[in-house]
Formats: C-alpha cells, structure tokens, sequence
C-alpha cells in the first residue's frame, strides 16, 4: 500500500520504471503532490511516498521544461531504492488508476 511520509527521498534511484497518467489522476489516487518546481526546472511535480515501513518512492515528470496541464497525460518516473520496488509501486498505482 502506498501512504504518505515525512521521510526524505534522498538515495532514491531511478531503475527505468515509468507509466502515464495525468496530474489530477495522481492527485485522485496519491493526494496532493509533495513538491511543486524543483529549481532547475527538471522537475516540476513530485510526490514522495512510502510502502511498507521503509520503503520510500518517488513519483515525477522528468525534463519536460515546461507548465504541465493537470489534464494533459505524461510519462512519469518512479525512483526508489531498487527496481524491484519501483515495480511494485508501478503495479499498485496502475491498479488505484483503474478502479
């Protein structure tokens, strides 16, 4: 099950796992997104959340450097610290996606 954390992200890998959706189909399934922008533009919407006890996930565009429209259907990334992890969470969103 994926929930919110107040863990941090760092040390999370991306491992080449990635699915489409629209920001308010994340928004719907993941709540709110934890950060909005990233500094260097190569983010501009990321959730960071957690399944299990410790395993810490991240879900974001990447180098889209541009305003995304919360109907407009994108690649995302999922970053973890293994793939084996980002597939699990890839199952479990595309699942929540299709209820």
């Amino acid at each position: 099950m994926i929930n919110n954390t107040s863990k941090s992200a760092k040390l999370t890998s991306f491992y080449d796992t990635t699915f489409k959706a629209t920001p308010n189909q994340l928004v719907e399934v993941l709540g709110e997104m934890t950060h909005k922008g990233s500094g260097n533009g190569k983010v501009s919407m990321e959730w960071v959340r957690e399944m299990g006890e410790e395993e810490i996930i991240t879900i974001y565009d990447w180098k889209y450097y541009r305003d995304i429209e919360m109907n407009e259907e994108i690649e995302w990334h999922i970053g973890g610290y293994n793939k084996a992890t980002t597939e699990l969470a890839k199952e479990e969103i595309l699942t929540l996606l299709n209820k």
